[in-house]
């Protein structure tokens, strides 16, 4: 996987892989499996995250004390927010 996780950081960091030919040319020289360079050659999100086994939301979480809390062992609030990282 962390050939992947490396040609993605580089398709984000060089510019020059905006231009579909140089796009295409990196993938293919990227060493990935056949399914892996066909997604990413057709931009198919669904098919990444099910070959690279990742959830595509994200749960976050902030818990904040009780200002007359004691003991500091129970939050007053808790708020969540589901996150969809692969938009």
């Amino acid at each position: 996987m962390s050939n992947v996780i490396q040609l993605l950081e580089k398709i984000g960091v060089d510019a020059n892989l905006q231009d579909q030919a140089q796009f295409a040319q990196a993938i293919q020289q990227s060493g990935l499996s056949d399914e892996l360079q066909q997604a990413l050659l057709n931009r198919d999100k669904s098919s990444l995250q099910q070959q690279l086994n990742v959830a595509s939301k994200m749960a976050m979480m902030i818990v904040t004390p009780d200002d007359d809390d004691d003991d500091g062992d129970t939050p007053s609030q808790i708020d969540v927010q589901t996150v969809d990282i692969c938009s």
